[in-house]
């Protein structure tokens, strides 16, 4: 088999690799260093800030790289009436340009995140003893209180409902 084939076989396979990083990376920094009412928008924020890069500089420089650094020709004949030695060495440029354009990001992103591992700990410790709290639990429902506003709230319709049948009972006997 061909390296290009073996080249697109891979390409065209899903790896799970960048489905983990936003659920299992980033979503779960960003929640805990965001404030509860900011965590949409901050995720938001990000999702958006990655996407605007990766379209404004992702397809450009595969095109830039590939006809600059690596040897792209462009040519008006159709794929199947090129010269083999031109549609390879364009094939060529494009694997290389595309290589590129995927392993740097993800190297920087790699090293950047990597710092995470020395920051986050020590920001942590700085939190909480500021008495910043960073832990989810702050931020989750009270279950005990919640239960007993519901069972006021059902004490209360029930209440209302009460004095409703009353008044509709009484009004069925004077209208009859």
């Amino acid at each position: 088999m061909s390296p290009s084939l073996i080249y697109l076989d891979l390409l065209s396979c899903p790896s799970p690799l960048p489905s983990i990083y936003h659920p299992g990376v980033m979503r779960p920094l960003l929640i805990q260093v965001a404030e509860p009412k900011r965590r949409g928008s901050i995720i938001a924020w990000q999702h958006a800030l990655e996407g605007s890069c990766a379209a404004i500089f992702g397809s450009p420089m595969v095109g830039f790289l590939s006809e600059r650094a690596f040897g792209y020709r462009p040519s008006s004949a159709e794929v199947d009436s090129m010269d083999p030695t031109l549609r390879a060495n364009n094939l060529a440029a494009l694997q290389r340009a595309i290589s590129v354009m995927t392993l740097v990001p993800l190297s920087v992103c790699f090293v950047v995140n990597s710092y995470l591992h020395i920051a986050y700990p020590r920001d942590k410790r700085m939190w909480a003893e500021e008495g910043i709290s960073t832990s989810r639990k702050d931020y989750i429902v009270d279950l005990d209180a919640f239960d007993d506003k519901l069972s006021e709230a059902e004490e209360t319709s029930t209440l209302v409902g009460r004095r409703f049948d009353q008044r509709t009972a009484g009004q069925e006997t004077t209208t009859s």
